[in-house]
Order: structure tokens, then C-alpha cells, then sequence
């Protein structure tokens, strides 16, 4: 027989490059952050919402700084920088000069629609202490200055229509929009207040968060700042000092740093687990094979994704290291069987492993699922991508290995490994003083376990020194930008913008006025709609009255001749006072930019961005209830988002707690059906959440998003290593078992390879990576250490006890049937349903009277899971009970059922031919694929002693069998039970006597018959 199929390689490993490479070519790995936070909160999704759309979001801001020569110096430098970039062809809008060419446009538009520009509240507080005397003949004075200067050209016009510099007090407005006091423009840009830095805002030519497009900015700024340096040293004595931000730098660092660390934790984790698997292994080539089930998860995890969707964050690339730790685990154990002392066969090696470690995975890819339902689309991400490569690693294991390498020789080593070795000798000294000793630890850190919670998604965005340095120079210089609120309106067209814009103006002015917000400037102001503009025209006619209009005009007359001004130099805009007759425009295009509007990205509709300063009285909460009574507008404080954003982890936090805490023991109480193993698999994994949090708390470390991102994830993995060690003590019974054994190792390296992943992570540089490290590889050490410490005492009292005999049967028949179920407690859901169903009241056996004075052996065949064993057990304790079953599985548990006095064995009748003083004998039908029924009778009862007596379950003709009866066997074939024609027939050619029928309660269509050989 081959050891090796090559064929079946060479194919497996070229299926598997294909669908790695596929993965690899379709999807484009996003590092937007922003894209992270959760939808479900509305709060968290207009602050997506905002960042996601914000114009500025995608700017390049470029600080020059040039510590002497003053503006001069400045504005040569500016020259050259921004002809720089603009011939780069990198950007295709460079500076503000676009915005300060459309100034005289703006403000001859502001002149021509004066009366629809102001309200009531403007007229009363701005305008009217103009009127005065001696205002206007200062206004008239200072305007006439201002003509006979350069300042002066094409100011005659304005003279005419707007002589008492109305507009000033809506140009002013525009000086809120300066990031800091005393910042002015200069040549398109801006200039700081101490006249040393230069901001050029530019707009890339395609989205800067694209890694290829942030990788020419780089290059490209590095270049300026080199030729910078050379000419500047040359030319002005000085260096000038190029300090580019923007989100091409966060991209680039993120993505750098993301690869970067994937790379050291594949290789370190990798390593270490290599070197486990080297001094665990008889053969430690083989050992190495066990990554190979991780990389084909993390291979088609990969290809499956890239077809669920285009986009994957590269906080999910991350795990992919972290995926290939947590999926050895399976790959561990099947080689863990397969290499062995003994000849192994892979199909015996994966049923083992699938026995014990189906209801690991399927607890693991549940908890890993139900990340999509967490709000977060990255946790969901990672779910879907982690729970797709948990499955696939799972399905190699069990589907292709077998087929890769069917069997193996006996290693040349006949002892276990040294590890295997000292793990069964640490184990035996773990007792419930060590149990009690873990138990007083976590009550301790209970003490200290209250989660608190930290948001910061600039520490999700992780950054290098370099690019926190420049972000942190430019605020400096030129503020803060999270110290601002920033409210959106949307609209389906411009003029539906600006009512909409109307709507929140006038609830930003009461704010104003009540101080909860600083004046700022609103677009409504320039650009009203109808409403708006409709209102502002009536309180210019009512604030217009004719005696103010006369007082007005008398007073420009005086002093305009004064001045030397003709008699109608005023004209124009007295002729306004009366008729002020002018309709609202849309603003054109050329305004979108300095106004905030930007049309969506689907082109369905516009959107305008407001930035506001919060006032004394400001209070978010209130803000944004009122903001969205207005309809469509929609608010982004950072500070309120913050706070919203560390209520909702706390919330999300224990809902999916709950929800994977209650997935989980739904989970494992329909697959134990035993609340006793349910709560002793929970048990590590509590002691996990309250050693982790309890070191937290010490650390006065706060849970930030990637905890909450992990937490979840311990408990998909922490829970694995309660249910090996369980099932496997569950399967084989004792501790001293040699497959237990192995599977002991196989906690132990999986826990110990995760370990090493997660410790990888710790040393990321990426923070998210790194804090995710931390919490879990605390949460994985504690549920290992649990699992090690706490269950083993425990479960040696569940499982590692002999079976004994109810010593207080009294020859009730209920008592003997209820001893034997007990024999079955805590096994597994197949054979306790099974003797359920023939112990329970009506079941197969309680139609059997007692044995009466049953000394010698008793024979059960097919011995299936050992029921009829235990029944006779219970009711003649002193019989020696032996049996046959061609079920290797069912063999295992009526081996354990019988105890020690019985004598279970693999294969069929003939496996009996040396059992002696068979005194009673059980024939609970004809294994499929056996000899014919009489055949088997004969063989069979050629066993039996003179005067034993033999029991066969017979079948009444067609009677029909109930539902459940038909859809146990249906899913679970087993033995066809005899004819009951066909035992009658053959107990009197055969000469036994005393043939007696006992019918089945339940199932009317069976029979027991039983006769006594002669």
C-alpha cells in the first residue's frame, strides 16, 4: 500500500496556488479606518457618513516654513513650490487662487442682492448703527481714500451701489474660515500670523488613500524637499522646511506597517510552531505538515472572499497570520494519529479527530460568524474571512489528507515523545488543590475585572513617528481640526440644498445668539434660498421705512457734497431702498469650493459641509436632536462621537457576549445534552474573561476597538481547548489512555502555536495588531491555563471512575434498567440516546424479565454500544459479559459500559469462538452485510452451554414502526432484527425448549424470543 499519493499533491498544491492567487489578484485591500465603524448607531453613522464624503478629506496640505526673510522670501518660495506641483501632474487643483479669483464676481454678486442677504437680526444689530451722521461721512471718507489708491480700482462702482459698505459686513464672515487667528491669504495660500509658514492646500489627481497614487506623493515630496534644500542653502542662506500631511501619508504608513507586521507574525509564528512540532513529533517532518490544513484555509478563505466582495481591510489581512496559529490545531492531532508506533491508516486518524474536534469547530466558526452581527463591517470581515478558513482547514483535514497520505509505517521510536511524556506527568500531578488555588486567582482578579472602554480611531490609524510629527506641526501652527463640529446638509438639487440650508442658517443664528456656538460663517448668508431670501426682502422693506430712507439719503447728500461727490452719485442705491426688487440665485460652480458643496459620488444628489466652532453653552446631545428635526442635515462633533462611540462598544460588547455566550451553550447542550460537561466547557472560558479583564484592570489598561474586535474571537477559540480535553476524556474514559493522551498534546501545541501568533502581534507595530495581541493572547492563556488547571480534577471525577454495580437493586426490574443508564452518563448523545430508548419504560429490555441465578458468562452480538451489557451487568453482577460488534466505534463504548470484568471485540460472530460457559446469550440482530439468519442462529448459539438460555430480537412480520423508531434507523442504520418465523422455525429443529415470546411495549412490531438450549 502507498504511504504517499503524489498525484493527489501535485493537483492539491496546484488547486491551491490557483485559488491563493485568484484571492490575491481580486481583492483590493481598503485602509480606510474610516470604514470600520459601526452603521447601526445613527450618531456613528453620520460621523461615517461626514468623514467619508468631507471635501478636505482627501486634501494635500503642504507646510513651508522658512525661519527668516519674512513674506518676501516666502512668496518665492511658494512660487516654486506650487509650480512644482503643479507641473508634476500629481494634483489637479493646487492653492486657493481659483476661490480669490472669483472675489470681485462674489462680491459684485453680494452688492446686487443686498436686501435678500440680511435678516431682521442683522438689519437691527449690524446695519442700523452705520446710519449715523458721523458713520456715514467716516464710511464716505474712508472710500473716497480708498479710490484715489491701487486698492481703489473698480471700487467706483461699488460706491455707487453700495456707499455705506454693506458688504463688508458679509465679507467679514470669511474670515471665519481661517483654521486660526491672524492667518491671512497670500498669493492663493495662506500665510501664519507670524509671517513663517505657507499652507498650500492642494487636491490630488486621483483618491490619496490609493496606495500607488500615496507611494508618488511620497517620492515626489522627498525630491522637492531634497531640491529644496540644495537651492534654498544656496540661493537664501537658509533651509526651507517641507512638511506635506495629508491622508495619502495615513494610507501609506497604515499599509506599510499592516504588511510589514503580517509578514513578522507569519514568519514568527510559523518558527515557533515549527520548532513545537519538531520536538513533538516521532517523525518531525511530518509535524511540519500540520501547516499545511492553515495555509489551504487561509488559501481558500482568501479565494471565497474575493468573490463576497471587492474590498478587504487590511485589519483582516492581519488575522491571516493569526488564522494559520488558531487552524493547527486539527492538523496537530490528525498527524498526531497518523504518526504513531504502530502501522496508522489517515481515515483512522481523521475519524479520531473528527469524533472529538467536530464540535470545536463548529463552536469556533459559529463565534466567528457572529462578529456580522456585531455592527462593525470589519469584525464582520474578519468573522466571515476567519470562519471560512477555521471550515476549510477543518474539511482539508477530514477530506483531502486522507487522500494525500492514507497511511503511514510504524516510526522507528516506540516511547511517546519527551513533551507528550512530561504533559501525562504534569497532568497526574494537577489535583483539586491546584483547582482550588486557580479558583482563589480569578476571584481575586474578579476584584479588578469592570471593563472600561477607549475609543481613539487615530490609534486605529496608525501612523509612523514621522507623519504623528508632521500632523502634530501643522495643528500647531495652523489648529486643530477635531477641536471643530461639522454639520452636513444634502439635497437632490442645488436649489433643494439650499432650503434645506435655510432651514439649518436659521437654527445655527439662534444657536449663535444663545452662545452655544461661535460665529461662523453660514452659506446661507451669500447664496439664501427662497424662504430664506423671501423673509430677508420683507425685513429689508420693513426695516426700511420712509423716514429712515430720507434720513439716509440726507445725510449721504451732505456729506457727499462735502466730499466733493455729484448729486446722484448715490443713486443706485437709494433707488434699492425703496424698490428692492432682485430674485435669488443658485450659486454657480466656481462658489462650490469656498461654499463647501460637493456633488455625491453617485451623482444623485449635492451635499454642502458646514465647519462650526462650539460655543460656552454648547452641549452636542441637544445639537443633534435639533439638527435632525430640521430633515437632512446631519452632525460630526469628534468629541460627541467619541463618547457615543465608547457607549456603543460597551453595549456591543455585552450583547455579543451574550449572543456568543448564549450561541455557545446552545451550541453545546444540544451536542452534550449533559449540563454537567456544558458548564464544565464554559468554566475556562469564564475564568479567561476574568483573568484577562482582572489584568486589564491592574494594568489600568481600557478596552479600546481592537479588544472589542478580539473579544469575541477568545471566546470562538478559548472554548476549543475546554471541548478537546472534555470530548476527549468523554470518548476514551480515563486519563491514562494513550489517544487521550494525544490529544492532551494536541491542546497543548494548538494553545502554545496561537500563543506564539498572538505574541507575534505583540510586538506589531501597528497598534491595532498590538493591542489586539495583547488582550488575546491574555484571553488565550488564561483559557489554556483554565483548561490544564481547572478542568482535569474535575473531569477525573466525571469520567475516570470504574463502573460499579447498584448494590441496592432489590429485584426491581425499574431500578436494574435505571442502573444501567447510569452506566451510560455523561457519554455521548448517539449511545445515551440509544439506552434511553431500550431502558426506558416500554423500550426493548423492559420486556425482559430478571435472569434468575445467572452464574457464568454472558454473550451479547452484535454488542452494539454495550446496552444489553449493562443491563445484564446490573441484573446478574457476577456474570463475566463478553461480546462482538463489527462497529470498531460501538466496540469502544460497550468496552467502557462493560467495565472491567467484560470482554469487548471487533468483528463479527467468529471474533466469540474461545468464550467458554456461555450461560446466556443476546442476538439483537443480523449486522448488515452478515451470513444468512440461520447461519448466524447456528454459529451463534453453537457458543451456549447446555441449559443456557438465548434471548433474540425478532421481528413480527410488516408491523409498522413508530415515526421515531423509523427515522432513528434511517440516519443511524444498524441490525436488521431477526424473523420471528424464521427463530421459531429454527429453535425447534435445533431441539431447544421452553420457547417464550415477550413483547416490546413500545414497538409492537418486535419481539423477544427465548429458549433454553438442551
Amino acid at each position: 500500500m502507498r504511504h504517499f499519493n503524489p498525484l493527489a499533491t501535485a493537483l492539491t498544491v496546484i488547486v491551491l496556488a490557483l485559488m491563493a492567487g485568484v484571492g490575491v489578484y481580486r481583492i483590493t485591500f481598503e485602509t480606510d479606518i474610516v470604514a470600520t465603524l459601526p452603521e447601526r448607531d445613527p450618531v456613528i453613522a453620520a460621523a461615517r457618513d461626514i468623514l467619508r464624503h468631507h471635501p478636505g478629506q482627501d486634501l494635500v496640505a503642504v507646510d513651508l516654513y522658512l525661519e527668516t526673510g519674512g513674506p518676501v522670501a516666502l512668496a518665492q518660495v511658494t512660487r516654486e513650490v506650487a509650480a512644482a506641483m503643479t507641473a508634476s501632474g500629481l494634483f489637479k487643483r493646487v492653492g486657493m487662487k481659483a476661490v480669490g479669483d472669483q472675489m470681485p464676481v462674489l462680491i459684485h454678486h453680494l452688492v446686487a442682492h443686498l436686501p435678500l442677504l440680511f435678516s431682521e437680526a442683522d438689519l437691527a444689530r449690524d446695519v442700523a448703527p452705520l446710519l449715523t451722521d458721523a458713520r456715514i461721512q467716516a464710511r464716505l471718507a474712508d472710500s473716497l481714500a480708498q479710490l484715489a489708491s491701487l486698492e481703489g480700482i473698480g471700487q467706483a462702482e461699488f460706491m455707487a451701489l453700495d456707499p455705506l459698505a454693506l458688504r463688508h459686513l458679509l465679507l467679514a464672515q470669511l474670515a471665519r474660515l481661517a483654521p486660526a487667528p491672524g492667518i491671512r491669504p497670500f498669493q492663493g495660500h495662506m500665510l501664519s500670523a507670524d509671517s513663517t509658514h505657507v499652507l498650500v492646500v492642494a487636491t490630488p489627481a486621483r483618491a490619496s488613500t490609493d496606495t500607488a497614487m500615496a507611494r508618488q506623493l511620497r517620492s515626489f515630496f522627498d525630491d522637492l524637499q531634497d531640491r529644496l534644500r540644495r537651492q534654498s542653502s544656496d540661493a537664501l542662506g537658509r533651509e526651507v522646511v517641507v512638511t506635506p500631511v495629508g491622508a495619502y501619508r495615513a494610507a501609506l504608513d497604515n499599509e506599510t506597517m499592516a504588511r510589514r507586521d503580517t509578514r513578522k507574525v507569519v514568519v514568527f509564528a510559523m518558527a515557533g510552531i515549527a520548532l513545537l512540532l519538531l520536538l513533538t513529533f516521532p517523525r518531525p517532518w511530518i509535524g511540519l505538515l500540520a501547516f499545511v490544513p492553515a495555509l489551504a484555509g487561509t488559501a481558500v478563505a482568501l479565494f471565497v472572499m474575493s468573490f463576497l466582495q471587492a474590498r478587504l481591510s487590511v485589519l483582516t489581512l492581519g488575522f491571516g497570520g493569526a488564522v494559520i496559529s488558531i487552524t493547527v490545531d486539527h492538523g496537530i492531532a490528525y498527524l498526531l494519529f497518523l504518526d504513531r508506533s504502530c502501522a496508522t491508516r489517515g481515515e483512522d486518524a481523521a475519524r479520531e479527530v473528527r469524533a472529538v474536534g467536530l464540535i470545536a469547530t463548529l463552536t469556533t466558526v459559529g463565534a466567528f460568524l457572529a462578529l456580522t452581527f456585531s455592527g462593525f463591517p470589519v469584525l464582520g470581515e474578519i468573522g466571515k474571512f476567519a470562519a471560512l478558513g477555521i471550515g476549510s482547514a477543518f474539511l482539508f483535514v477530514h477530506m483531502v489528507m486522507p487522500l494525500l497520505i492514507p497511511s503511514l509505517p510504524p516510526a522507528r521510536k516506540t516511547q511517546p515523545p519527551v513533551l507528550q511524556r512530561m504533559l501525562t506527568r504534569f497532568a497526574g500531578r494537577l489535583g483539586m488543590k491546584t483547582f482550588w488555588a486557580g479558583v482563589g486567582v480569578l476571584c481575586f482578579l474578579a476584584l479588578f475585572a469592570a471593563p472600561r472602554f477607549q475609543v481613539d480611531l487615530r490609534a486605529m490609524n496608525s501612523v509612523t513617528p514621522a507623519t504623528r510629527a508632521a500632523e502634530t506641526q501643522l495643528q500647531a501652527v495652523w489648529g486643530r481640526f477635531m477641536e471643530r463640529v461639522f454639520v452636513v446638509t444634502q439635497g437632490a438639487d442645488l436649489e433643494d440644498l439650499q432650503a434645506e440650508g435655510d432651514r439649518v442658517a436659521a437654527l445655527l443664528e439662534e444657536m449663535t445668539a444663545a452662545g452655544e456656538l461661535q460665529p461662523g460663517f453660514l452659506p446661507a448668508s451669500f447664496f439664501p434660498g427662497p424662504a430664506r431670501a423671501e423673509a430677508n426682502r420683507a425685513a429689508w422693506q420693513a426695516f426700511w421705512t420712509p423716514a429712515r430712507v430720507a434720513d439716509v439719503s440726507a445725510s449721504l447728500q451732505q456729506a457727499g457734497r462735502r466730499l466733493g461727490f455729484t448729486e446722484d452719485a448715490f443713486a443706485p442705491f437709494l433707488d434699492r431702498l425703496e424698490e428692492p426688487r432682485v430674485a435669488p440665485v443658485v450659486p454657480e460652480a466656481a462658489y462650490f469650493e469656498l461654499l463647501g458643496i460637493v456633488p455625491d459620488s453617485d451623482g444623485t444628489g449635492w451635499r454642502q459641509f458646514l465647519t462650526l466652532k462650539p460655543g460656552d453653552r454648547y452641549q452636542a446631545a441637544p445639537f443633534y436632536d435639533r439638527l435632525a428635526r430640521t430633515g437632512a442635515a446631519r452632525l460630526f462633533d469628534p468629541v460627541f462621537f467619541a463618547e457615543r462611540l465608547g457607549r456603543f462598544l460597551a453595549v456591543t460588547f455585552r450583547q455579543m457576549l451574550y449572543l456568543v455566550g448564549a450561541s455557545a451553550v446552545v451550541l453545546l447542550s444540544l451536542f452534550f445534552w449533559d449540563l454537567t460537561l456544558t458548564g464544565l466547557a464554559l468554566l475556562p472560558l469564564a475564568g479567561a474573561f476574568i483573568g484577562t479583564l482582572g489584568i486589564l484592570g491592574l494594568a489600568g489598561r481600557p478596552l479600546d476597538i481592537p479588544a472589542l474586535m478580539l473579544a469575541i474571537i477568545v471566546l470562538g477559540m478559548g472554548i476549543d481547548y475546554a471541548l478537546f480535553t472534555i470530548r476527549s476524556f468523554q470518548r476514551y474514559g480515563s486519563e491514562t489512555d494513550p489517544e487521550l493522551a494525544l490529544f492532551r498534546t494536541t491542546v497543548f501545541l494548538a494553545a502554545t502555536s496561537t500563543l506564539v501568533g498572538f505574541g507575534a502581534l505583540m510586538s506589531a507595530e501597528h497598534a491595532v495588531f498590538k493591542s489586539a495581541g495583547l488582550t488575546s493572547f491574555g484571553g488565550i492563556l488564561f483559557s489554556v491555563v483554565g483548561t490544564f488547571i481547572l478542568l482535569p480534577p474535575l473531569l477525573r471525577r466525571v469520567f475516570d471512575r470504574p463502573a460499579a454495580p447498584d448494590a441496592d437493586r432489590s429485584r426491581d426490574p425499574v431500578r436494574v434498567r435505571r442502573a444501567a443508564r447510569r452506566r451510560f452518563r455523561h457519554f455521548e448523545m448517539r449511545p445515551r440516546w440509544a439506552a434511553w430508548r431500550k431502558l426506558r419504560e416500554g423500550g426493548l429490555l423492559a420486556a425482559l424479565p430478571l435472569p434468575q441465578g445467572a452464574v457464568g458468562s454472558a454473550l451479547v452480538y452484535p454488542v452494539g454500544y454495550g446496552i444489553e451489557a449493562a443491563w445484564l451487568a446490573e441484573a446478574a453482577p457476577g456474570m463475566r459479559l463478553g461480546g462482538a460488534d463489527p462497529d470498531a466505534e460501538k466496540v469502544r463504548v460497550a468496552t467502557r459500559v462493560a467495565g472491567a470484568g467484560g470482554s469487548i471485540r471487533p468483528g463479527a460472530i467468529d471474533a466469540l469462538r474461545d468464550e467458554k460457559d456461555i450461560t446466556i446469550l443476546f442476538l439483537t440482530g443480523r449486522p448488515l452485510r452478515s451470513a444468512a439468519s440461520e447461519a448466524l442462529l447456528r454459529a451463534a448459539t453453537g457458543f451456549l452451554a447446555p441449559g443456557g438460555e438465548v434471548f433474540v430480537l425478532a421481528k413480527i412480520g410488516d408491523a409498522p414502526a413508530s415515526w421515531i423508531s423509523r427515522l432513528w434507523n434511517r440516519v443511524f442504520p444498524g441490525p436488521e432484527p431477526y424473523d420471528v418465523q424464521d427463530v421459531r422455525t429454527f429453535f425447534k429443529r435445533e431441539g431447544f425448549q421452553r420457547i417464550q415470546e415477550d413483547r416490546v411495549e413500545r414497538q409492537s412490531s418486535l419481539v423477544w424470543l427465548r429458549a433454553l438450549k438442551t
